[in-house]
């Protein structure tokens, strides 16, 4: 595996370890509010801890600590606005791709007239198929973090409002069991896309192998690569572009995972084919 796939692939664990952790702290605090009894004491200090409110397991996790004389922890603001932004990042991400596939698939049509490589055919059609699914399920990362977002901002977080909810209906827990949910399917879908990054890398591979082999064989004196059907017989230089930037495309950063520069190293590929 290249140094990009396996930062790309590194970077993905990290948001599925991320969202999970966010998940299991926010669960913690819901399994204690759904049964602990509120306080009645009085404290002194504003800067003592809400015996209460606080769960070990979150306070370990995110560092979230409930204080007497506080509002909303300071943990929970940035755990919003982290989300939110890994919200954003997901919802560009699937638009892009979205568009990249789509045309993508349009021009593989493309490949068609090239006999020599038609036990490719499923094989590139494949990626695009597989990247295709990964750009929806970006978009659903990005909508379910954007809800569970959403769901936290329904939640008085002060311990005077958390507390009054403990003596009533008690909801509150109810909307962070909700999120926990929410933040688990997110990290779900995030390592199904890890899944079909991984099965596009054999295909990757085989693929670069043939168009090495292409251009090997331009190079050569009477190369035997049989020109495609109804096109130009001098496509020497397209394949020489193709391979003269494939490795400077794929260490491109797009959108914080360097291998999505394998895409537009695609559509270099086809675009070339169809040129």
């Amino acid at each position: 595996m290249q140094r990009s796939e396996t930062s790309c692939c590194s970077r993905c664990t990290t948001h599925v370890i991320r969202l999970q952790r966010d998940s299991r702290a926010l669960q913690a605090l819901a399994e204690r509010w759904l049964v602990v009894e509120p306080s009645g004491e009085k404290y002194l200090s504003p800067f003592a801890g809400a015996s209460d409110l606080n769960d070990d397991r979150a306070t370990e996790t995110l560092g979230i600590l409930f204080m007497e004389g506080g509002g909303e922890p300071m943990e929970i603001t940035n755990l919003k606005g982290d989300l939110r932004a890994l919200a954003e990042a997901n919802r560009a991400t699937g638009q892009w791709l979205t568009s990249a596939m789509s045309a993508a698939w349009d021009m593989l049509e493309a490949l068609l007239s090239y006999p020599e490589r038609a036990d490719l055919l499923a094989e590139r059609h494949r990626i695009v198929s597989n990247d295709w699914q990964c750009a929806s399920m970006a978009d659903l990362i990005a909508r379910n973090l954007e809800r569970a977002v959403a769901i936290l901002g329904r939640v008085d977080f002060t311990p005077a409002a958390l507390r009054a909810d403990l003596t009533a209906h008690r909801v509150v827990p109810r909307y962070m069991f909700s999120v926990s949910e929410m933040l688990n399917f997110a990290a779900d879908l995030a390592a199904r896309s890890a899944v079909l990054t991984h099965e596009n890398e054999r295909r990757w591979r085989i693929f670069h192998e043939r168009v090495d082999q292409i251009v090997g064989a331009a190079d050569s004196p009477g190369g035997n690569e049989l020109p495609p059907e109804g096109s130009n017989t001098d496509c020497h230089g397209v394949f020489v572009v193709i391979t003269e930037w494939r490795h400077c495309v794929l260490s491109v950063e797009l959108f914080g995972c360097p291998a999505w520069g394998r895409l537009v190293w695609a559509l270099l590929i086809v675009v070339g084919f169809s040129g």
